[in-house]
């Protein structure tokens, strides 16, 4: 997809994320005085405890001033059923005014939407761009390419700040029919992460763009530089621990649960895709499309990743908790990376909610960073009242 670059005079464009480790007694920091660049994505992680020979009062008192949040609403998770697998997705809630039948500006509407990095652009369902009436004759661009609509939200308001224009894609995606209780309208893809740091912890928390950076560094975060990917997304080094083999990744908040495809996991974990009918009858599996739009069943392992930075040096690292991941050629990697038999790996949902995160993107710089960890039982968690979901990512 291609996202305009329209932005306002303070928004710019780039990309960071962070991420969050529990309270230790000792803390790692590295200095971010090399982390300001226009050519490499910084994924940052922060360690918080006790700053062995650091007085943390003269620190707060000669620091710059913590950077203000321009809006704070609660988190809201939506929570897979216990029968499907990896975590659920970030939802927010909008106010979005369309064109009235007299083509005035509309009464505000309330919109759901699904924080998604793995998207360029945004999109918005058919049946809620007919509400707004922005499907109306002369109101919309049918991108030739995928021959769908394409329309402009002027007016969008998160939590009583403008974070518009947005320009979604008219179609319909799987996402929306989790079930009566979760309604997802659209989805907000990377044109968002471009304009604002957005702080997903307990709460989730919009900070002008170029302040993700400053918080980074009043945090002492670690800092893994992420390398552009195609479609402005994000892009890591995925490995295991302990060995220096690694496979290219991109960080993807609108999947559920990381994927490895078979050429990864060979690299990766030594297991390969003649392997594939015995893990399925050892671990079951579960289904996404692939490359041809067909239901492709995937058998899961568990698998105890790192991630190290695909930049500059120096990259930085980290690893999360050990995940079971599932593995397979999936239609993700073909539409992000093209035709390719190179190790791929997605990192979903299941390893990006394990701490609290901070994604933003700037000109300058752009960085994912970590914050402190926090207790998934105090977000929100919003329960679909339907089981008939798709297990696909």
């Amino acid at each position: 997809m291609v996202c305009s670059r329209q932005y306002r005079k303070h928004q710019r464009s780039g990309r960071s994320i962070c991420f969050s480790f529990p309270r230790q007694d000792k803390c790692l920091c590295i200095g971010l005085q090399g982390c300001h660049s226009r050519a490499a994505f910084l994924l940052t992680a922060v360690l918080l405890g006790g700053l062995g020979g650091l007085d943390i009062r003269n620190f707060a008192l000669t620091s710059p001033r913590k950077p203000q949040p321009l809006a704070e609403e609660g988190r809201r998770l939506l929570q897979l059923p216990q029968d499907f697998f990896g975590k659920g997705y970030d939802i927010v809630d909008l106010l979005a005014r369309g064109i009235s039948k007299k083509g005035e500006e509309g009464a505000p509407t309330k919109l759901s939407f699904m924080l998604d990095t793995g998207l360029t652009t945004s999109l918005l369902l058919p049946d809620k761009a007919q509400q707004l009436g922005l499907l109306e004759e002369g109101r919309f661009v049918a991108e030739k390419l995928l021959k769908t609509p394409k329309v402009v939200l002027e007016n969008v308001e998160f939590s009583r700040i403008q974070i518009g224009p947005l320009r979604p894609f008219v179609m319909d995606f799987f996402q929306s029919r989790m079930g009566n209780g979760a309604t997802i309208d659209g989805m907000l893809g990377m044109e968002f992460f471009e304009r604002f740091a957005v702080d997903l912890g307990t709460d989730v928390r919009l900070y002008e763009a170029d302040d993700g950076e400053k918080t980074a560094v009043m945090e002492n975060m670690i800092c893994l530089t992420t390398a552009p990917l195609p479609a402005r997304l994000l892009g890591v080094n995925v490995c295991v621990p302990g060995n220096d083999a690694c496979v290219k990744g991109v960080l993807d908040t609108g999947a559920a649960f990381s994927v490895l495809n078979w050429a990864a996991a060979d690299v990766l974990l030594n297991v390969a895709e003649v392997d594939k009918d015995k893990m399925l009858q050892e671990r079951g599996g579960v289904t996404s499309l692939d490359t041809s739009g067909k239901a492709l069943l995937m058998p899961t392992i568990q698998a105890n990743l790192e991630l190290r930075g695909a930049g500059r040096e120096p990259p930085g690292h980290w690893t999360p908790d050990p995940v079971e991941v599932a593995v397979g050629n999936i239609a993700s990697f073909h539409q992000i990376f093209g035709d390719t038999a190179a190790p791929l790996a997605l990192i979903g949902q299941d390893i990006l909610t394990q701490r609290r995160t901070l994604l933003a993107a700037t000109a300058s710089v752009n960085t994912l960073c970590l914050l402190p960890a926090v207790s998934l039982h105090l977000i929100q968690l919003v329960r679909p009242t339907s089981n008939n979901l798709l297990d696909i990512l």
